[in-house]
């Protein structure tokens, strides 16, 4: 169950709302929406760029490599941040096989 259906369905323990209408949970997945966002568009422009080079018949520079490796490793870690994020998010749900965050 991807943690937005789960924040739809849960009412964390002691509590009297449903994780869909906490305020914390709803700036979590604004946020978590936009660093996944970001780095997905610096990626792709990235790599856009070190395309148009290559369509030009230029070899890649240097600096486009590093900015490709950078693009990357950030998407990567974010991604890594986010889902963290959820887990912790989702409580005691999400150690249960059910809870998968990736579906």
């Amino acid at each position: 169950m991807p943690f937005l259906a789960l924040a739809r369905e849960k009412t964390p323990f002691l509590a009297t709302t449903a994780l869909r209408d906490s305020a914390e949970t709803q700036q979590l997945v604004a946020v978590c929406e936009v660093r996944l966002r970001a780095a997905r568009l610096f990626l792709l422009d990235t790599l856009r760029m070190a395309y148009d080079e290559v369509v030009r018949g230029s070899e890649i520079s240097l600096d486009r490599r590093a900015a490709m490796r950078m693009g990357s490793t950030w998407a990567t870690h974010q991604a890594r941040d986010v889902v963290e994020a959820c887990y912790r998010a989702a409580g005691a749900s999400a150690i249960f096989e059910a809870m998968l965050l990736m579906t």
